[in-house]
């Protein structure tokens, strides 16, 4: 008579929740194209003023200490503002969500009080009040 041990069942289990959560933990980084698309949305600057320098996926470790785990940062060539060509080096954080895709928020403030900007792949442009 074989008497079942559950010890392997439960090893190979741990290992399908570990790899399952990773993996949704992690999501491909951005192609140049939408990167840029992203950027440029956010800065209303043409993307064609921009050139990829590299996108290197990571973390971004938040002041109070929270992590947050699908993060790319995008390193570019990109004028210094709408009304100056001159080109300079600027990184940008996008974040991923399923709600969004890849996007960038700011904080902005106008005469109605603050509100949140977010320029993503799956919305576009839109503003949180």
């Amino acid at each position: 008579m074989r008497i079942f041990t559950p010890l392997p069942t439960v090893i190979l289990l741990l290992g399908y929740f570990i790899t399952s959560a990773h993996a949704q933990l992690t999501t491909e980084p951005p192609s140049e194209r939408d990167a840029l698309e992203i950027i440029s949305a956010h800065e209303r600057i043409k993307a064609s003023l921009y050139k990829v320098i590299r996108i290197t996926p990571g973390q971004q470790q938040d002041k109070d200490g929270f992590i947050e785990g699908n993060v790319t940062r995008v390193t570019v060539f990109a004028p210094r503002s709408a009304g100056r060509p001159t080109r300079t080096i600027k990184n940008y954080l996008l974040y991923h969500t399923d709600e969004y895709g890849w996007f960038i928020e700011s904080i902005k403030q106008d005469t109605r009080g603050v509100y949140l900007e977010i320029s993503s792949q799956k919305k576009g442009r839109i503003y949180v009040r």
